[in-house]
């Protein structure tokens, strides 16, 4: 078995006042409601960008931002892993926001 990759959590408020502390990380977010405690979105890549597009897109998590109790976890995470990363995150955490159900394929119909 594969050991986990360990990633060095930190966190930020989730606030219209900024992002910049993340210009330069690159890596996986989660966007956490603290009450009721659920996870709403994950998010890869240039976490300034992925962040603050998330506050700017005038979406469920804007109006999070007046209640003062959500919080951004963040860890860098090299490149080459992240869309590895960010599945595993989706998978176990069930974000309620980015996510699109779609159809799936009937495997069930291969010959």
């Amino acid at each position: 078995m594969t050991e986990p990759l360990r990633l060095k959590w930190q966190r930020c408020r989730f606030s219209d006042s900024g992002f910049r502390h993340l210009e330069r990380i690159s890596g996986v977010c989660v966007i956490w409601e603290k009450e009721p405690g659920r996870v709403i979105y994950v998010g890869r890549g240039n976490l300034e960008e992925r962040v603050s597009k998330q506050l700017n897109d005038k979406n469920e998590l804007t109006s999070l931002v007046s209640r003062g109790n959500t919080w951004v976890f963040y860890a860098e995470v090299a490149e080459e892993k992240q869309a590895g990363v960010e599945n595993f995150l989706i998978q176990h955490y069930e974000p309620t926001y980015g996510q699109i159900e779609v159809n799936l394929p009937d495997f069930h119909l291969l010959p």
